[in-house]
């Protein structure tokens, strides 16, 4: 490391050194996570709208398309984005209903043309 430890006995010079490579590592670490300084941020239809994709009464509380680019204006139009909030989540419930035959899951066409 470098670092001089003149007058000290061998067992307090391992000592020391095995402190300061412990610094080392753990200023390494932290400045490796310096672009997470908060949690990823964002808004997820899970949480008001749960799994509701009947879409017959109208779009506004129905998981679709419509759903989710009208929350991404308002994220921007809020200033949020500028705030850290820089992702919307589709969580679930956006694909058609699909036979359990291991086929790949796809968008339901209604709801998200």
């Amino acid at each position: 490391l470098g670092i001089a430890f003149g007058g000290l006995r061998p067992s307090e010079r391992a000592a020391m050194k095995g402190g300061a490579l412990t610094l080392a590592i753990v200023a390494g670490v932290d400045a490796r996570n310096t672009l997470s300084r908060t949690p990823p941020m964002g808004w997820m239809s899970w949480e008001l709208f749960r799994c509701d994709i009947d879409c017959s009464k109208g779009e506004v509380g129905c998981i679709s398309e419509w759903l989710y680019r009208n929350q991404t204006d308002a994220l921007v139009d809020g200033g949020y984005t500028q705030a850290g909030y820089l992702g919307i989540h589709i969580d679930d419930c956006w694909m058609q209903k699909a036979p359990r035959n291991g086929a790949p899951l796809k968008a339901d066409v209604n709801r998200f043309p």
